[in-house]
């Protein structure tokens, strides 16, 4: 099963990449799938959730809000492709590579 890659740039500087299969990966201030560390994110902020190529983020309600790379609150699911972003608190979680861009990259096999 391929993976989708995300860069996590977190609210005191660090970075890391980190990759999640198909489900559902809920994020918040203290718990989650991902620890975000971040007193201005909620305790559950958002949730991602991959099935194949498809990458969806969710705000849950949180207290601060969820917003797109425009700085634009989000009122409902974002579908997310490579590049883009959201904002969670002072959290910036970035798509950098779906399951779907993997495949199509990847050379078709060749038979002898």
């Amino acid at each position: 099963m391929q993976s989708s890659l995300f860069r996590i740039v977190y609210s005191d500087g660090r970075v890391e990449e980190r990759a999640f299969g198909d489900g559902r990966f809920r994020m918040g201030r203290e718990s989650g799938d991902l620890v975000l560390g971040d007193p201005s994110s909620s305790a559950t902020h958002g949730e991602l959730a991959i099935s194949g190529g498809t990458v969806t983020y969710t705000d849950l309600g949180s207290s601060n809000g969820s917003f797109d790379a425009q700085n634009r609150r989000l009122t409902a699911p974002l579908s997310l492709v490579p590049g883009q972003s959201v904002r969670l608190g002072r959290t910036v979680i970035s798509l950098v590579r779906s399951a779907e861009a993997l495949r199509a990259a990847q050379p078709a096999p060749t038979t002898p």
